[in-house]
């Protein structure tokens, strides 16, 4: 439409002409980022139509009040829609870290596991601060760049878990004794404080896919299992397993998401939970979701 035929038109027929254009950039917005580009055009648009409305109402004095109130709920769409665009467009910007993150994890685990059975390796601690702390951490920042708040939350943390036992370890083999001996309540509630912090993951795991579930579930286990172990020697071996068990689950996560998302279709499945199952559907491009929380993105109610 021309700028002639918008001068043609009433207040009101323009104003509903905006909600018009507004509703089909909501049908646009749900197709994701392929459409990313030319909502920011549409927005363009909008803007330029709103301001158009502002100089008409300077000549004409005044807005009703339910125009206005048409007029103030439509700008407060449009500005949800271009925030929700950045945020598609910002995670298309940055490569999945999410393999990264759990390849590290299930490495680091394994050989966890492996330590508790007496098979101890001589770069224990270089494993522990680098690939367990150092690639975590970093596969943690770029989740929080992806918008993905489960994968920072789980990598940054379990990276710096790891990245201080390796430190330590280090100090310990320079300088032996250094470090006091913990004992049993103390050592008991560090592990317990991390089976918490690992359940609490596990819950919001259970809303994504139920393979990552298991895997977060064995890590559990581990944690509880080395808090008896500071009272019942024994029960370190059914910790072990339980390590090796979930860092194989997390190479099988791993390996999931790298393979389906450079293949784009889901040839290994995750198992994912029905809210998700889109993501995973036959013949449709595989998208790693960015796991916004809902109100992050969500349009105000008109």
């Amino acid at each position: 439409m021309t700028d002639a035929d918008l001068g043609n038109l009433s207040l009101l027929e323009r104003i509903s002409l905006l909600e018009e254009r507004v509703t089909a950039l909501q049908q646009k917005v749900a197709a994701g980022a392929a459409a990313a580009a030319r909502e920011f055009e549409a927005c363009a648009a909008h803007k330029c139509l709103a301001a158009r409305f502002d100089s008409q109402n300077d000549r004409n004095m005044s807005l009703s009040l339910e125009e206005q109130i048409h007029h103030r709920d439509s700008m407060q769409i449009l500005d949800a829609l271009q925030q929700q665009s950045q945020v598609i467009s910002l995670a298309s910007m940055v490569a999945n870290p999410t393999p990264l993150g759990l390849f590290a994890f299930g490495v680091t685990t394994l050989l966890a596991g492996a330590d508790l059975y007496g098979a101890t390796a001589k770069n224990t601690f270089s494993v522990a601060l680098i690939i367990g702390g150092l690639a975590q951490i970093l596969a943690g920042m770029w989740c929080f760049r992806r918008n993905n708040t489960f994968g920072a939350t789980a990598f940054s943390l379990f990276g710096s878990y790891w990245g201080a036992r390796g430190v330590q370890l280090l100090v310990e083999l320079l300088h032996p004794g250094l470090f006091p001996s913990a004992d049993r309540a103390g050592t008991c509630i560090f592990y317990v404080i991390f089976c918490i912090l690992t359940l609490i993951l596990l819950v919001q795991a259970l809303r994504m896919n139920y393979a990552l579930s298991a895997t977060v579930f064995f890590v559990a286990l581990v944690y509880i299992f080395l808090a008896i172990t500071a009272y019942v020697e024994g029960v370190k071996y059914v910790a072990a397993t339980c390590a090796i068990i979930a860092g194989s689950l997390a190479f099988y996560v791993g390996l999931a998401d790298f393979t389906n998302e450079i293949y784009e279709k889901p040839l290994i499945p995750l198992f994912p939970h029905p809210r998700h199952a889109r993501d995973y559907e036959e013949g449709k491009r595989y998208v790693p979701r960015p796991h916004a929380h809902k109100s992050a993105v969500d349009i105000p109610p008109v």
